[in-house]
């Protein structure tokens, strides 16, 4: 299975999530028309409310419909988290691996952190990824090299959209992102 997921490299420390001035946000990219900042930048949604503003939020920031399906978010352990998304020692902060469920480290918070809900959104766009059939067909067809291309593609889509996000919600974060060139 391929896991997906969003490291500490580039990331930064949640004290860096402080909102930025429009003008800031308004020079990096325009603001698509059907984005709702103001609904998923909210600092008092629960999480189901969460999820939901953030799945209603996608098509506009990505090529992805809404899912049918919400994911789930799983909260775990960090070691528990990095032996599962890891065959080596890693840095990760969130992965999805298929299925419903998105892993994310037990010491985010995306209720009160834009950077942390940031990392959901990421995540979230792996779980539209896996479900669009003509390209996971594709995907289970290729060749460990052309998996690795098609693994770095969609990382960069994901940390593309991810700091999209940011941007759009004045945050000054930065998503981090994954080598420009793969070592495939």
């Amino acid at each position: 299975m391929l896991a997906l997921g969003v490291t500490l490299t580039g990331a930064p420390a949640p004290a860096q999530d402080t909102v930025a001035q429009p003008s800031d946000a308004g020079r990096a990219l325009v603001r698509p028309m059907s984005f709702p900042p103001q609904q998923v930048a909210r600092l008092d949604l629960d999480e189901p409310a969460l999820v939901d503003a953030l799945l209603d939020a996608l098509p506009s920031l990505s090529r992805y419909p809404r899912p049918a399906e919400p994911p789930r978010l799983v909260y775990l352990p960090s070691a528990q988290l990095r032996a599962q998304a890891c065959s080596v020692p890693c840095p990760v902060l969130a992965y999805y691996a298929g299925g419903r469920d998105i892993f994310l480290d037990h010491s985010l918070n995306p209720l009160i952190s834009l950077f942390d809900r940031s990392v959901v959104l990421h995540e979230m766009v792996h779980y539209l990824q896996a479900q669009q059939v003509d390209e996971m067909r594709t995907l289970e067809a290729a060749g460990p090299r052309e998996r690795c291309r098609i693994w770095y593609a969609r990382e960069r889509e994901a940390y593309a959209i991810q700091q999209n996000f940011l941007t759009l919600v004045h945050s000054r974060a930065s998503a981090g992102r994954v080598p420009g060139r793969s070592n495939c």
